[in-house]
């Protein structure tokens, strides 16, 4: 059976790191506990790859991801890879967006509201990496990810949304319905 569950919480009154990614994990055993029926101590330990995606050391673990920022949180579960990413929305530089985004990019946000929208490319390009289980290894390779114009390609699924002052993508690695919810 294909899937893929997420959930995300904003407005949190938590700085620290280590804090929200705690928060990001107890979210994903809720997501694990409600979506399949049992929480993280039931697929073994977590583990990372070499460039740091975590996974479940159990062979028959649905694949996760989670992404925390300033006062947000996100978790997801799918039965292929995925990749997650959440972002506080922010005015993005001009030289950042001169170095990362695509024409593409800059088309979509233009036809947006700019501030909102500004990020979407971004995350985009974060939980594209994350699912492909690269990571990001400097600003100037992400230029060269496109964010799709629109939902047709019969390799992968994304969506992206806006909520208050944040802004987020879920990316997973087959055709699947996107599920997501704020909690």
């Amino acid at each position: 059976m294909d899937y893929c569950h997420v959930y995300y919480r904003i407005k949190l009154n938590i700085s620290d790191i280590k804090a929200l990614h705690n928060e990001a994990y107890a979210l994903l055993d809720k997501l694990l506990r409600d979506k399949l029926g049992e929480g993280l101590d039931s697929y073994g330990k977590i583990k990372t790859n070499d460039n740091g995606k975590p996974y479940f050391d159990c062979p028959d673990a649905p694949h996760f991801n989670i992404s925390h920022t300033k006062g947000g949180i996100i978790a997801g579960i799918a039965s292929s890879e995925i990749g997650v990413d959440i972002e506080h929305t922010r005015r993005v530089t001009q030289a950042l967006y001169n170095k990362c985004y695509s024409e593409n990019d800059r088309t979509f946000v233009n036809k947006d509201n700019p501030d909102a929208a500004s990020l979407i490319p971004w995350t985009y390009k974060e939980a594209f990496l994350k699912a492909l289980g690269t990571g990001i290894k400097g600003t100037a390779m992400l230029r060269g990810i496109d964010m799709p114009s629109d939902h047709s390609d019969p390799d992968f699924s994304f969506n992206y949304f806006t909520d208050s002052d944040f802004a987020g993508c879920v990316y997973v690695t087959s055709r699947i319905p996107i599920e997501i919810t704020r909690i």
